[in-house]
C-alpha cells in the first residue's frame, strides 16, 4: 500500500460572507484608530433591541461579564506583551464580538486598532502595523468574522500571523461556529470532485494553530445572575427582558436562545421574516419582501458578499410567489426588508455608506434551505469584481457545479485574482487537462500565490521535473507556507538529503502545519527516535490529521499498546483512511472479532487495497465461502499483492 503523497489544496472551506463595518464604494484597504476612540458598531458589534421604538444610537446595553472573560482577558493581555492571535468562536449573535472587544478595550486601551477591508491584499499588513505602532504602545489587528479574510483576501495565513507576532502585534479574530468546525475538520463537507483534500486549505493551519476561546449561545446561571444584577442597577429594561426570555425557555422549558440573541432581536427578526412568507400584500403583508430577503440569504451562502437592488430584484424571482398573495411592489418590499426593527437591525443591512448594497442580518444565515438552481446564473450575470467572482467560484466548486465554477474563476482570473487562477488549476487538473492546469498554476505562482506554487511543484515533480519543482517548493516555503515546507522536505528526503529535509519538516511543524508534523514524526521514527516521533504524531492527531492518527496507531501497536492503537485507527477508519481500516481489521481479527474485521476489510478492499483483499479472502475461506474467496484471490493476483505489512501513512512521497 503506498504512502500518502503531498497533494494540493481544495476549496471546501466556508463561503465568505460580509459581516463588518460599512465601506464606501472605493474604501481603503484598512482603517485605523486609537482603541479608545473606536465606535463599537464599526467593529461589528450588534445593536441592542429597544422595547419602546428606535433606540438612541449612542446608547448600548451595558456589558455583562461572561464566563470566558477571565481567560479571554488574560490571553489578550499576554498577546499585548508578546504578540499573537486570540480567536473567539461562537454562534451568530452569541456575543463573541462584544466579548472580544471588551477584552481589547479593557486590556489594551493604549493601542491602535487596525482593521483591514474584506478582500484586501494583506501582504502589506506587517508594514502598515509597523507604521501605526510608531506613536502608541502597540497595534491590534481586528478580524471580525475571520473566514471572510480567508476566502477573498490574500495572504491571511499562519505565516502572516507569525510575522505579525514577531512584531508583537496583537491579532484578535472572531469566527462563527459553523466555519470553525469546517476548518477544524469536524463538520461534514462534500468531496468536491478533485483529489485535493480539504484539510490542506490554508485557513485550517491558521485555525488549528491556536486554541480558541469558545463562547456559548445560551448563558450560564452565573451569567444570568450578572445580567439580572446589572439590569437592576441600571434600570435596563431591555437587558432584563432578554434575561427573562432566556429563563422562560421554549415550550419544554429548555432555553432555545441566549440573552445576547434576544438583545440583538435575532429570534424576533427571524420570526418577522418567516411570518411574511404567507402574508397578503393587500393586507399590509410583505410576501415579496420575504422572498427578497431569502434571495439575499442564499446569495450570501453562495459567496456574494452583498447585493444591489438590481441583483435582488432579479434573484428574488427564483422563489415562487403566488399571484394570490397579491404581492407588494418591489420598492416597498425592499423598504420593508431594510427597515430597522426593534431598534436593533433590519433584515437587510447596508454595506455601503450610500445605501446601495445590502447583506442579510447574519443570524438568518443559519436557516439553510436548498439553493434555487437558477440563482447561480443570476449571481454570475450581476457579479463583475474579481473578488466576488472568486468567492462565487469557491461556492460553485463546493456544490459540484463545475461549469459555474469554471466560468466564475475564468472571469476572476482575467481580472488578476490569484485564488481564481489556483482554482482553475485544481478544476482542470481534476478532469485531466494537465497542460491548462499548469498554465493557471504557473500564472498564480508567478503572481505570488503559495497555493499555486505548491500545486505547480507537485505537478512538475509528478512528471520528473524535480529541479523546477524544488524551485517552486522553496519559494512557497520561504514565503511561510507550511505545505510547501512539507513538500520540499519530502523532495529532499527522497534524494537522501535528510538533514535539510528535517529542517523544513521541523519548521513547518513548529508553525502549525499538520502534514509537516506527520512527516517529521515518520522521519524521526524511521531513525529510532520514537519518543519525539510520538510527540509530533500526537500534536497532529489532536488537530484531526488522519495521517498522524494512523501512524500513531502503528507506533502504539508496535509497542503492544493495542487499546489506544485501536482508538486512533478507529478514528482514522471512520474518516475513510484505508490504512487505518486495514490496521483496525488486523487488530480485530487478532482478538477474534471477525465480523467487524470483515466490515473494515471489505470497505478498504473495495477501494482496491490488496492487503485488505488478502485479509478478507482468509476470513471468507475460513468460513467456507469459497466462491467469493476465490474472487478476491483473483483480484489480489491481478494487482500482484506483496507482504501483509502496514506501511507508514504520514510520510509524504519522496
Amino acid at each position: 500500500m503506498p504512502g500518502i503523497a503531498v497533494q494540493g489544496r481544495d476549496f471546501l472551506s466556508p463561503v465568505t460572507i460580509y459581516q463588518g463595518e460599512l465601506e464606501t464604494t472605493s474604501s481603503a484597504s484598512a482603517w485605523a484608530a486609537p482603541v479608545t476612540e473606536v465606535d463599537l458598531y464599526r467593529v461589528g458589534v450588534h445593536r441592542s433591541r429597544s422595547t419602546n421604538g428606535p433606540q438612541d444610537p449612542d446608547i448600548m446595553t451595558a456589558y455583562v461579564d461572561r464566563d470566558i472573560d477571565t481567560d479571554l482577558h488574560a490571553r489578550v493581555a499576554a498577546a499585548g506583551r508578546e504578540g499573537g492571535l486570540v480567536l473567539v468562536v461562537g454562534g451568530s449573535a452569541a456575543g463573541k464580538t462584544r466579548a472580544a472587544w471588551q477584552a481589547v478595550a479593557t486590556q489594551l486601551p493604549d493601542h491602535r486598532l487596525l482593521v483591514p477591508a474584506a478582500g484586501a491584499d494583506l501582504a502589506h499588513l506587517p508594514a502598515r502595523a509597523r507604521a501605526e505602532a510608531a506613536d502608541c504602545a502597540g497595534v491590534v489587528v481586528w478580524l471580525d468574522d475571520m473566514d471572510r479574510y480567508l476566502n477573498t483576501g490574500r495572504n491571511l495565513t499562519a505565516a502572516l500571523v507569525h510575522t505579525l507576532t514577531q512584531q508583537r502585534v496583537v491579532v484578535v479574530a472572531t469566527l462563527r461556529q459553523g466555519p470553525y468546525d469546517t476548518y477544524r475538520g469536524t463538520a461534514p463537507i462534500g468531496q468536491g470532485g478533485a483529489e485535493e483534500l480539504a484539510r490542506l486549505q490554508a485557513g485550517q493551519d491558521l485555525v488549528r494553530g491556536v486554541e480558541a476561546v469558545r463562547l456559548e449561545r445560551v448563558w450560564t446561571q452565573d451569567e444570568l445572575a450578572n445580567g439580572t444584577r446589572i439590569a437592576a442597577e441600571r434600570a435596563d429594561v431591555v437587558l432584563a427582558d432578554a434575561v427573562a426570555r432566556q429563563l422562560r425557555g421554549g415550550a419544554d422549558g429548555v432555553a432555545e436562545h441566549g440573552v445576547a440573541e434576544y438583545l440583538a432581536a435575532a429570534p424576533d427578526l427571524v420570526a418577522l421574516w418567516q411570518r411574511a412568507r404567507d402574508s397578503l400584500g393587500i393586507e399590509g403583508g410583505h410576501p415579496r419582501g420575504h422572498r427578497l430577503v431569502a434571495a439575499s440569504v442564499d446569495l450570501a451562502r453562495i459567496g456574494v458578499e452583498s447585493a444591489d437592488a438590481n441583483l435582488l430584484e432579479a434573484a428574488h424571482t427564483h422563489y415562487p410567489l403566488p399571484a394570490s398573495s397579491r404581492p407588494e411592489p418591489f420598492a416597498r418590499a425592499l423598504e420593508w426588508a431594510c427597515a430597522v426593527r426593534f431598534g436593533a437591525s433590519g433584515l437587510l443591512i447596508p454595506t455601503t455608506t450610500d445605501n446601495t448594497r445590502w447583506r442579510p442580518f447574519d443570524y438568518l444565515l443559519d436557516t439553510a434551505t436548498p439553493i434555487p438552481a437558477p440563482l447561480w446564473d443570476t449571481a454570475l450575470a450581476h457579479t463583475t469584481d474579481p473578488v466576488g467572482l472568486s468567492s462565487l467560484g469557491i461556492a460553485a466548486y463546493r456544490a459540484e457545479l463545475w461549469a459555474t465554477a469554471e466560468t466564475a474563476w475564468s472571469r476572476a482570473a482575467k481580472g488578476g485574482n490569484t485564488l481564481a487562477m489556483f482554482g482553475l488549476g485544481v478544476l482542470l487538473k481534476g478532469r485531466g487537462e494537465q497542460e491548462e492546469a499548469e498554465t493557471w498554476y504557473r500564472r498564480g505562482a508567478e503572481e505570488g500565490d503559495t497555493r499555486a506554487m505548491v500545486n505547480l511543484g507537485t505537478l512538475l515533480k509528478g512528471r520528473g521535473e524535480q529541479e523546477e519543482a524544488e524551485t517552486w517548493y522553496r519559494r512557497g516555503a520561504e514565503e511561510g507556507d507550511t505545505l510547501a515546507m512539507a513538500a520540499l522536505g519530502a523532495l529532499l528526503k527522497g534524494r537522501g538529503e535528510q538533514e535539510e529535509a528535517e529542517t523544513w519538516y521541523r519548521r513547518g511543524a513548529e508553525e502549525g502545519g499538520t502534514l509537516a508534523m506527520a512527516a517529521l514524526g515518520a522521519l524521526l521514527k524511521g531513525r529510532g527516535e520514537q519518543e519525539e516521533a510520538e510527540t509530533w504524531y500526537r500534536r497532529a492527531a489532536a488537530e484531526n490529521d488522519i495521517r498522524a492518527m494512523v501512524n500513531l496507531g502503528i507506533l502504539l501497536q508496535e509497542r503492544g499498546e493495542q487499546e489506544e492503537a485501536e482508538i486512533w485507527w478507529r478514528r482514522g477508519a471512520e474518516e475513510g483512511d484505508i490504512t487505518a481500516m486495514v490496521g483496525l481489521g488486523i487488530l480485530l481479527v487478532a482478538r477474534g472479532e471477525e465480523e467487524e474485521a470483515e466490515t473494515w476489510y471489505r470497505c478498504s478492499a473495495e477501494e482496491g487495497d490488496t492487503i485488505a483483499m488478502i485479509g478478507l479472502r482468509i476470513l471468507l475461506k475460513k468460513r467456507g465461502e469459497s466462491e467469493e474467496a476465490e474472487m478476491w484471490r483473483r483480484r489480489v493476483a491481478e494487482t500482484e499483492a506483496t507482504d501483509l505489512v502496514l506501511p507508514e501513512a504520514g510520510q509524504p512521497d519522496g
